[in-house]
């Protein structure tokens, strides 16, 4: 096992064999790896479609296997056609062969090395194969980020926010050294949104997060759901999440959701990009705690 791993990888498998797969599953196990399984090129497609390149640590291809949903008949030209969507798909993606033939194992081993690995169903192969895509995943962005921010990113493991927030998430700790002006505007834009999702999403928990008409956005309705916090024993006053939450949104709005009719007297620099970031990450902790908490009704509890 690779317990230097934040969290389980997901890795895509197109194989018209369930039951395999499910004692693939087995396998994987171990190694942290969970298996979203496609029976057909096409339902493998709708996923990546819906989820995205960055939801998946890596793809493993059937040799011949089929191409739509409707199909009876594996397709010989299936892995072709595979490797071709998938290079445009998730072209960040390392990728993997498994067949049970050792002819096709001894025949693609050479024909794809340097872009496919190539492993044979059963045996030893299948723990060379899984401990390829925990080697290769060290590589990935999201895996690099998770590993520094363990804690932080747990609420995306726990779905407590989504894959959008995830890579809004991502791309401020990615620039959040960057000096460019464009770059810093995006960013502070970035951190504001995060803010206004995690009040979506406890509100979506519980209504009695927000209070009645008050909405998300703008500075007055801002201070009301501050307030509303306070009453509800969920912030200190002048303690840490309300110095927080008050820094993100003032200066995410001003230098970054909205465009100011003059230049400020001070301009954001990366270092305030930084310290709007590290504000957020503690901001998702404490929202992780409520999202976390077992009694809804209770509002005697401070989480600051």
């Amino acid at each position: 096992m690779n317990k230097n791993l934040p969290r389980p990888l997901r890795v895509l498998i197109i194989d018209d064999d369930k039951s395999f797969v499910e004692e693939l599953q087995r396998d994987a196990n171990p190694h942290r790896i969970i298996l979203d399984h496609a029976m057909s090129l096409e339902e493998a497609i709708e996923i990546m479609d819906e989820r995205g390149e960055k939801a998946f640590a890596g793809i493993i291809l059937d040799v011949i296997c089929l191409k739509k949903k409707d199909q009876k008949i594996a397709d010989e030209s299936f892995l072709v056609r595979a490797k071709d969507v998938f290079d445009r798909k998730a072209p960040g993606l390392p990728k993997a062969i498994l067949t049970a033939e050792p002819g096709h194992f001894k025949t693609l081993t050479p024909l794809y090395e340097g872009t496919l690995s190539v492993y044979l169903k059963g045996g030893e192969d299948h723990d060379r194969m899984f401990a390829f895509f925990c080697k290769e995943s060290e590589k990935l962005e999201i895996v690099r980020m998770a590993s520094q921010y363990p804690e932080v990113f747990e609420v995306f493991e726990k779905q407590f926010l989504g894959n959008s927030e995830e890579q809004e998430l991502i791309a401020c700790l990615k620039f959040m050294d960057s000096s460019d002006p464009v770059v810093i505007v995006d960013n502070l834009a970035r951190l504001r949104r995060l803010q206004e999702a995690i009040y979506l999403a406890l509100y979506r928990k519980d209504p009695k997060y927000i209070p009645p008409g008050a909405g998300i956005g703008g500075g007055s309705l801002f201070k009301h759901v501050i307030r509303h916090f306070k009453v509800m024993h969920l912030i200190e006053h002048g303690k840490i999440i309300e110095v927080a939450s008050g820094l993100v949104h003032s200066i995410g709005s001003d230098h970054g959701t909205h465009v100011p009719s003059k230049p400020p007297l001070y301009a954001p620099t990366r270092y305030t990009v930084q310290m709007t970031t590290f504000a957020i990450l503690d901001l998702i902790l404490w929202f992780k705690e409520i999202m976390e908490s077992k009694d809804t009704s209770s509002n005697t509890t401070s989480l600051s």
